[in-house]
């Protein structure tokens, strides 16, 4: 990688901070919350047309934190478009680089939008290639991965690439009926709505955790949102032996 491509990218923040993480916590994004790389089918994009049509019947819909996130922080908006814009092999390689010394981390893929669908992955020379030399310095580098993807045949897809380097696709189920998949896998799910209290979604996380568990499976409630708004030490995403991480509403 030249050195331009790098100062470019680097203007780009191709590897950025992950807030909820510890100290030693990364994250890299590709393009805006609800952007081109957004699956439709996800029922917290505002442009899914149930949402859409929820929506003009004026009823309450649900929106993506990221998307709020973006519209509220201007320059998170902008930086995003930016990435948008960016070859995505030349985002991975430069992470590669960026983190090819970091040990024992924390790497969060999309703390906004959404890894590059399917048709831009297959169509974009070298991606393939570029995500798994980087899943392969990460594992080298004993660094933990917490990949969430929002639509199934996504997630096929790239836990095709990745877990053959030992990491997971988590997968963000968009109804209760594939939360209570075992087929899905690894997999999170949101509960509750914005007319519930904070105390009201937790106990809904809570009730649906231990529904999972009675289905023979593991789960866990996000200790991020229901307690200091920071992972710590909690790597459950990144884990082939948590089946299901509940997020309430957030």
């Amino acid at each position: 990688m030249t050195n331009k491509i790098a100062t470019k990218i680097e203007k780009h923040q191709s590897v950025g901070m992950f807030g909820k993480g510890n100290e030693n916590s990364h994250a890299i994004n590709f393009n805006t919350s609800a952007g081109a790389d957004c699956s439709l089918k996800c029922r917290l994009n505002p442009n899914n047309k149930k949402t859409i049509a929820r929506k003009k019947r004026g009823e309450a819909v649900e929106t993506c934190y990221a998307v709020r996130n973006e519209a509220y922080r201007k320059n998170v908006g902008a930086l995003n478009r930016l990435r948008g814009k960016t070859n995505p092999v030349t985002i991975l390689n430069y992470a590669t680089v960026k983190l090819s010394t970091v040990c024992d981390s924390w790497i969060r893929f999309s703390t906004h939008g959404s890894v590059p669908r399917i048709s831009r992955a297959k169509k974009t020379r070298g991606f393939i290639r570029a995500l798994e030399t980087f899943c392969d310095r990460m594992r080298r580098n004993n660094n933990k991965i917490h990949l969430p993807i929002e639509e199934i045949g996504k997630a096929r897809f790239y836990r095709s690439i990745v877990e053959k380097y030992g990491f997971i696709v988590r997968l963000s189920c968009q109804s209760e009926n594939q939360a209570l998949d075992k087929n899905n896998a690894q997999r999170s799910f949101v509960v509750g709505t914005r007319k519930q209290s904070r105390a009201e979604r937790e106990t809904i996380a809570y009730d649906f955790a231990r529904k999972i568990r009675a289905n023979g499976e593991t789960a866990v409630v996000c200790p991020a949102i229901v307690s200091t708004a920071k992972c710590g030490d909690c790597k459950a995403c990144a884990s082939n032996k948590v089946d299901m991480v509940v997020y309430p509403l957030h």
